[in-house]
């Protein structure tokens, strides 16, 4: 199987001359995976250059992958990724998969952005106090609200009709009761193993 031409073009520019020894110790597994990232793939991608590594930094961050992380960030930053966009998906990650799996990102961020000659910290880009914090991100929120469905925010808790006879707290623990088959009301009447179909 032949590497296509788009894959070779692209591949070289988006790793920056990066020379991986996976293509001397495994030529067909690179080339099987260059034909399919950097040409089956494109052919049905409607993202730019620039979105579509932003997206791969991301989810190199939830899946963990810090060396190619620090690789595709360079291809990132060559590709016109500026460095306040580069910090704010390793940012953005931290509720998403939690400080301790983001911690490894920040330095790597931190040290291909210093490598490249950028001066940290980078200048703040909050726009909001703690102050004002939710006032304003409940504004945007109701406002995405009413453009996507017309209807206002509603603030609050909406009360579920999935599964009115049961309730929340009851859902979460029963099914991992280990002494639950011990008990003296396991499967009487009307019981909650009845209701769920557990036995």
């Amino acid at each position: 199987m032949a590497l296509a031409v788009q894959t070779k073009g692209l591949g070289f520019r988006l790793c920056i001359a990066m020379y991986s020894t996976l293509a001397v110790t495994d030529p067909e597994l690179i080339e099987i995976f260059d034909n399919f990232a950097f040409d089956e793939v494109l052919r049905h991608d409607t993202l730019d250059v620039r979105t579509r590594l932003m997206v791969q930094l991301a989810s190199m961050i939830a899946c963990q992958a810090l060396r190619e992380y620090r690789v595709m960030l360079g291809a990132a930053l060559t590709v016109g990724v500026t460095p306040v966009e580069a910090k704010e998906i390793v940012y953005q990650a931290v509720p998403y998969v939690g400080m301790a799996k983001v911690f490894d990102f920040i330095h790597a961020t931190n040290d291909v952005l210093t490598e490249r000659g950028v001066k940290l910290p980078l200048p703040g880009q909050s726009t909001t106090t703690p102050e004002n914090r939710a006032e304003k991100g409940l504004a945007i929120e109701a406002g995405r609200r009413q453009r996507s469905r017309g209807e206002p925010l509603r603030l609050g808790p909406r009360r579920s009709s999935a599964h009115p006879a049961l309730p929340v707290g009851a859902l979460l623990w029963r099914p991992f009761d280990p002494h639950r088959h011990r008990r003296a009301d396991a499967g009487q009447d009307g019981s909650l193993d009845d209701r769920c179909g557990w036995e």
